[in-house]
């Protein structure tokens, strides 16, 4: 659990080398536990670490591979938006949506979790008008539980569908509040999941 946390926190301030060192030094661990405590975040953590350091297959893999199991439950849905902003970077709706459908929202900070991941998806769809609801209470949520990083990606998103609604100086603020608090978190560029795949596809 340890291993798997530590690794995102790494690959989200710039050290990627580092974070797949300690997430492939864990993973047989974490795959070989029957604890879905540390399988589930193991294998979201997995994920979004190898997507950050270029290896969208790998990452995909690694979905896969928890999709395959039992997933559902609150320890995927704690991790959520990970998990769903990484399976829309590596093109695989589908499982976005059955991670989405499979987590329960019994408490604030699942349902602030669902609400970000839905608009995530939604976005990727571009249903823009519909994810921005979901992503301003998203990030309204996340503010009121003291989960800066959360409230930062919600942020980045609703500045996104504002832009592409053709409101981008609505979007200006927001986009410059996401940015000061990954600053201050020192998380590194990039720029988003689904921005940066939405970028490639256009360069």
């Amino acid at each position: 659990m340890a291993a798997a946390a530590a690794a995102v926190v790494q690959v989200r301030r710039g050290r990627v080398d580092r974070a797949v060192e300690t997430i492939e030094e864990a993973l047989d661990a974490i795959r070989k536990s029957p604890e879905p405590q540390i399988r589930q975040p193991g294998l979201i953590a997995a994920a979004e670490v190898q997507l950050i350091s270029g290896d969208p297959a790998a990452a995909s893999r690694h979905l896969e591979e928890l999709v395959a199991g039992r997933f559902s439950g609150i320890f995927t849905g704690l991790h959520l938006p990970s998990a769903v902003a990484t399976a829309i970077a590596t093109d695989a709706a589908d499982t976005a949506r059955r991670l989405i459908d499979a987590s329960p929202v019994f408490s604030t900070r699942l349902a602030a979790a669902a609400d970000c991941a839905n608009g995530l998806l939604l976005e990727a769809e571009g249903k823009h008008r519909a994810a921005l609801d979901l992503l301003q209470r998203s990030s309204e949520a996340f503010a009121g539980l003291h989960m800066p990083y959360e409230r930062a990606r919600s942020l980045e998103a609703t500045a996104r569908c504002l832009s592409a609604l053709g409101r981008p100086a609505d979007g200006e603020p927001i986009a410059a509040e996401a940015a000061e608090t990954l600053h201050r978190l020192g998380c590194a560029p990039p720029p988003p999941f689904a921005a940066r795949r939405r970028s490639a596809r256009t360069s």
